[in-house]
């Protein structure tokens, strides 16, 4: 009897190591991590080059991003969309304003924050434009009517792959600097 409660107590305990040290999704956070837990403010553009399938365009994004201390994260705020230089719509320029929600998970691994979003999780709502021209307003109703295609190829565009994380340059209580693709882009703690 004294052996087999011996045996078990020893099982459980082996056991209750192992487990320990397997890093799991809800495994308590690293301090660089515990420092980045919070909410930013962040504002990014990108330019994108006139191709066959789309006219030039800017595309520039403001809202807040929030990493969770359940490694949960959100993002929320506002894309516009600069069309740019379309001679048939007779307008210089044509914006578009989309309302933003993205969710997922994040991690910090090897000076990387690596964001996994869910793609179920992931909306584009078209707020408004400045159409003028009969032109550019059938424009933005065709892109409008087709915002499924249209916010795909956007999502596309901001989502990150897993080659394409976040390096951490700088963490502060302040700030978050981080660089993706060759680019800094700086995020303002609020929280």
């Amino acid at each position: 009897m004294i052996m087999r409660t011996t045996t078990l107590i020893f099982v459980l305990t082996l056991c209750c190591t192992l487990l320990m040290g397997c890093k799991s999704p809800t495994s308590p956070l690293t301090q660089e991590e515990e420092k980045l837990v919070g909410k930013y403010y962040v504002t990014m553009s990108k330019d994108m080059e006139k191709t066959d399938e789309a006219p030039a365009m800017s595309v520039m994004l403001e809202g807040y991003t929030q990493y969770g201390s359940d490694r949960t994260c959100g993002m929320e705020g506002t894309a516009m969309l600069a069309i740019k230089a379309l001679d048939e719509l007779k307008q210089l320029t044509v914006t578009l304003e989309y309302s933003i929600t993205e969710k997922g998970t994040w991690k910090i691994k090897d000076g990387y924050i690596e964001e996994t979003p869910d793609p179920e999780s992931v909306e584009w709502k078209f707020v408004k434009s400045n159409a003028e021209t009969e032109e550019a307003k059938r424009f933005v109703k065709l892109l409008y009517t087709n915002t499924p295609v249209a916010a795909f190829k956007m999502k596309e565009l901001f989502m990150r792959s897993e080659d394409s994380n976040a390096k951490i340059i700088e963490l502060t209580d302040e700030k978050l600097v981080v660089e993706q693709d060759g680019e800094q882009m700086t995020m303002i703690r609020k929280k």
